[in-house]
C-alpha cells in the first residue's frame, strides 16, 4: 500500500539476464510490485542508448534523477527497470514505468545479440499498454532499424497455443500496446511532398507501403506493413535538440529554462499525452494489478527459460487461475469466518440459518469479484458456489442431526414410563387400550408443548410412533374390553393419525427444501450481481462494452441453479434416508 501512495524514489531492476543469456525475475523488485493492489498503467520506452530515453521517463515520473542520464557508452538499464510511480491523474490506477537495455548496445565481442534483444522488445510489448519508441533523427530506412523486431516477433510469440502456424500474428493487433515514435534532434521541416503537415501526418506517410518495394527495400516495406498492422493506436512527437552540445553533457542538472523553448514545448506535450492517454493494462478485459504483473512477468520469462514460445493467451489463463484461485479462497475464508457463530448456535430454525447463511454469502461474493480479474470463464467463480452450497448443506445436515438428536432424545424420555408399563405388561389386559391411548396422547402434547420449534419436529414424531405401532397392536389384541367393530375403527383411526403424520413431515420437509433451493437462488443473484458491477467497473476502466458478457452470465447462473440443486438434495436425503432405515 505504501508503494502505491508514494512510489518510488528510483527505478529497481525488474528482468535481468544471467549468466547464459536468459531472463529472470528480481525477487526484491517483483515482492514491491506485487503489493500495489490498484489497476497499473504501464508505460515503456525502447530504443537505442544514449538516445534520451531516461529524459523521458523522469519526465513521466515528474522526476530529474531517477533513471540515470549520462552520455557514456554503458547503459546503466541492462534488462528490464520498473519505477512504480503514483498515478498523477487518477488516485485510483498506478503508474508504472519501464526502461530497457538499450536495444541494439554493442557487447565485448563488438557485435549486438539479436536473440537477446528480440526477447527484451517481445517482453517489453508483452508488459506495457504504451510503447514510446525513441530514436534520433528523420524517419527513413535506418530511422526505424531497431524495431526490426516486429519482423521476428511470429518466432517468439504467439496469441493462442491452437494459433494456425501458417498465419502467425494476424492477431497481435489486439493485444499490442498503442505506439508513440519520439524522434529526437529533429531539424527538417514538417513536410509531405512539399506541402506542411503534422508530426503525425510524417509519421504515416513514412508507414505507407511502396508501391515499388525496391525504395526502400522489401524488408522494410514489411516492416511498415507489420508496424500498421500490429500498432493500431500511434502518436507522433518531434523533439528539436534540447540545447548546445556542452550543456547536453549535464542534462539532467538543467533547469528547464536553459532548455530550448521548442524542445520543452514538445516535451511537456509528450507528457501530457502519455499520462492522459496511456491506458490500463490490461488483456481481454482482465485487469492486471501489480501482483497480476509480476505473475504475468513470470509466465513470460519462465516460457522464455525454457525456451518455448510465449503464448499472450496461455499466460493470460494461468494469471487468471492463480488470482482467482486466491481470490475464492479469500472468499471462502471470509464466509467460513462469518459462520462460525452459527455452529456454536446450532440447532437453529431453517429461516435463522439462512439469514445467517445469506449474511455471510454475500460479503463472500462480493469479495470474490473485488479480487477477481473478471473470470470470465466463470470457472472459479463455479467452485466458489459449488463450496459455498456443500458449507450451507453440511451446516444444514448438522443442525438436523443435532435436532433430531434432541427431538428423539425428548421423545425418548417422555415414552419411556409407556415403555417400562409395555415391557412388564401391566397394560395387556381388558381396558388397557384405553390407558395405553391416552398415556401416548399426552406423550404427543408435552412433545409439541414442552420441545421448541426444531426442524425436525415432524420428521422424528413420525418416525418415533411408527415403531412403536407395535405396542398399540399388541395392547389392543390383548384388550378383550374392545369390541371387533371398536378394533376395527381403532386401526382405521390409527391409519388416519399415520397418514397425518406423514403429510406433516412432507410438508415438513418441502417447506425446507423450498427454503434450501431459495437460499441457492439468492447466492446466484449475489454472484450475478457482484459480475455485474465488476463488469460495469471494468467498463469504465478500460471502455469495453461486456453487455455480452452479462448475458451469458445470467444464463450460466440460471442453468447452474439446476446443477446445484441435486448436490443440496443429495446431501439431505442420504441423511434422511439412514434414519429411516430400520
Amino acid at each position: 500500500m505504501e508503494v502505491a501512495e508514494r512510489g518510488l524514489e528510483a527505478p529497481l531492476p525488474l528482468l535481468l539476464s544471467d549468466s547464459s543469456g536468459h531472463f529472470y525475475v528480481v525477487p526484491e523488485t517483483a515482492r514491491i510490485v506485487a503489493a500495489i493492489d490498484k489497476p497499473v498503467v504501464v508505460v515503456a520506452v525502447v530504443g537505442k542508448i544514449r538516445t534520451g530515453k531516461s529524459f523521458l521517463m523522469n519526465r513521466l515520473a515528474g522526476s530529474n534523477s531517477g533513471f540515470m542520464l549520462g552520455s557514456t557508452i554503458k547503459s546503466h538499464t541492462k534488462g528490464i527497470w520498473i519505477w512504480p510511480r503514483p498515478h498523477p491523474l487518477d488516485k485510483k490506477r498506478h503508474l508504472l514505468l519501464l526502461d530497457t537495455e538499450g536495444l541494439g548496445e554493442v557487447n565485448q565481442e563488438g557485435d549486438t545479440d539479436n536473440d537477446h534483444d528480440t526477447w527484451l522488445f517481445v517482453m517489453t510489448v508483452l508488459l506495457s499498454s504504451m510503447l514510446v519508441y525513441n530514436t534520433t533523427g528523420i524517419l527513413s530506412r535506418d530511422g526505424l532499424e531497431h524495431l526490426r523486431f516486429v519482423l521476428n516477433l511470429t518466432d517468439h510469440l504467439r496469441t493462442d497455443a491452437r494459433q494456425n502456424a501458417h498465419e502467425p500474428g494476424s492477431d497481435f493487433g489486439s493485444y499490442f500496446p498503442s505506439l508513440v515514435l519520439c524522434l529526437r534532434d529533429f531539424t527538417m521541416k514538417l513536410e509531405v511532398n512539399g506541402e506542411a503537415c503534422t508530426s503525425d501526418d510524417y509519421m504515416e506517410h513514412f508507414l505507407k507501403m511502396r508501391v515499388d518495394p525496391q525504395e526502400d527495400g522489401q524488408e522494410v516495406n514489411a516492416q511498415r506493413q507489420l508496424l500498421c498492422q500490429y500498432f493500431k493506436e500511434r502518436k507522433c512527437f518531434m523533439f528539436p535538440k534540447p540545447t548546445d552540445l556542452r550543456s547536453l553533457l549535464n542534462l539532467q542538472k538543467l533547469p528547464d529554462d536553459k532548455l530550448d523553448e521548442l524542445f520543452m514545448e514538445t516535451a511537456n506535450s509528450f507528457t501530457a499525452y502519455t499520462i492522459d492517454t496511456a491506458r490500463l493494462k490490461h488483456i481481454n478485459g482482465a485487469v492486471f494489478s501489480g501482483l497480476a504483473l509480476v505473475r504475468l512477468v513470470e509466465e513470460y520469462v519462465g516460457a522464455e527459460r525454457r525456451g518455448a514460445v510465449p503464448c499472450i493467451e496461455s499466460a493470460l489463463r494461468a494469471v487468471l487461475t492463480t488470482t482467482n484461485r486466491e481470490a475464492k479462497q479469500a472468499a471462502m475464508t471470509l464466509y467460513t469466518a462469518r459462520m462460525a457463530h452459527a455452529n456454536l448456535e446450532l440447532p437453529l430454525p431453517m429461516q435463522l440459518i439462512n439469514g445467517y447463511h445469506q449474511e455471510a454469502v454475500e460479503p463472500a461474493v462480493w469479495l470474490y469479484h473485488e479480487l477477481t480479474m473478471l473470470d470470465r470463464d466463470h470457472l472459479q467463480e463455479k467452485e466458489l458456489l459449488v463450496e459455498l452450497t456443500r458449507e450451507y448443506a453440511r451446516l444444514i445436515t448438522r443442525n438436523s442431526e443435532v435436532s433430531w438428536q434432541r427431538c428423539e432424545r425428548r421423545l425418548l424420555q417422555l415414552y419411556q414410563p409407556i415403555r417400562e408399563k409395555v415391557d412388564r405388561q401391566e397394560l395387556h389386559k381388558p381396558g388397557g387400550y384405553r390407558k395405553f391411548r391416552a398415556l401416548v396422547d399426552k406423550v404427543h402434547d408435552d412433545y409439541y408443548e414442552v420441545q421448541t420449534r426444531e426442524e425436525e419436529l415432524e420428521n422424528v414424531y413420525k418416525l418415533f410412533m411408527d415403531r412403536r405401532d407395535m405396542d398399540g397392536k399388541v395392547i389392543l389384541r390383548a384388550d378383550r374390553n374392545v369390541t371387533d367393530a371398536e378394533k376395527n375403527e381403532i386401526v382405521s383411526d390409527e391409519r388416519s393419525k399415520r397418514q397425518e403424520r406423514d403429510q406433516r413431515a412432507t410438508a415438513e420437509r418441502n417447506v425446507q427444501n423450498e427454503i434450501k433451493m431459495q437460499a441457492i437462488k439468492n447466492e446466484t443473484q449475489v454472484a450475478e450481481e457482484a459480475f455485474v458491477r465488476k463488469s460495469h467497473a471494468v467498463e469504465q476502466l478500460i471502455a469495453q462494452d461486456l453487455e455480452e458478457e452479462r448475458r451469458q452470465h445470467s444464463r450460466m447462473l440460471r442453468k447452474f441453479i439446476h446443477e446445484l440443486e441435486p448436490l443440496l438434495e443429495e446431501a439431505l436425503n442420504m441423511f434422511l434416508l439412514q434414519l429411516l432405515s430400520p
